[in-house]
């Protein structure tokens, strides 16, 4: 029983259980039904090679935008394994990370020559203010990095200069990004959730549309 209900147990107060989002939904019933084998393998530290930290169902989203071959420019706020599943299905990536160490990590995994890969370390809230757009359009954005303050300053911004891209706000079930359709108003909104392996718990990510 004490296993059971450190299982269940809310990875934080706002939870209901670590298998509900902050908004209060539960993940997919299949994912339910894996709960066992995600963790033999979250014990076993095992991790999906080359795929984003995302739920399953936001990963077939960006595969299902990023068909492998085409001609595809990514921006991301944060680098990880997603670089490397971006690197493998577009044309161009431009990652923004703050921690020097970590984007070391980062370059030795790139090994896509075809892709253009430019890796800006800095400080994300510095980088957007001084962000000017160039000639670049990027067809997809990924803010996942930073404090929730400045990825809700990143969507903001970056929602008014790129019309054109999707833009995909992970752990967007947060409190800070509550209101957030309300300020970059979208033409379409779709929230996908489901459990993630590290951390332990259900999460949200949300791909805005805004022509």
């Amino acid at each position: 029983m004490q296993f059971i209900n450190q299982l269940l147990r809310a990875g934080d107060v706002d939870r209901i259980s670590r298998f509900h989002t902050l908004r209060g939904e539960l993940i997919p019933f299949k994912e339910i039904l894996l709960i066992p084998v995600e963790l033999v393998l979250r014990f076993f530290q095992v991790h999906w090679g080359g795929r984003p930290w995302l739920p399953k169902k936001a990963i077939c989203a960006l595969n299902e935008i990023l068909h492998e071959g085409t001609n595809k420019n990514v921006l991301e706020i944060g680098g990880g394994f997603s670089s490397k599943f971006f690197s493998n299905r577009c044309s161009k990536l431009v990652t923004i990370e703050e921690d020097p160490t970590w984007g070391e990590v980062i370059k030795k995994q790139i090994q896509n020559r075809n892709c253009d890969f430019q890796l800006v370390l800095t400080d994300t809230e510095d980088w957007l203010n001084q962000f000017e757009k160039d000639g670049t359009e990027y067809d997809l954005i990924l803010i996942d990095g930073a404090s929730d303050e400045v990825r809700k300053k990143c969507l903001v911004k970056l929602s008014i200069m790129y019309k054109s891209a999707v833009i995909v706000l992970d752990n967007s079930d947060r409190n800070t990004f509550r209101d957030i359709e309300s300020k970059v108003k979208p033409v379409k909104t779709v929230r996908f959730n489901g459990l993630l392996r590290n951390p332990f718990q259900a999460n949200e990510t949300t791909f805005f549309w805004f022509k």
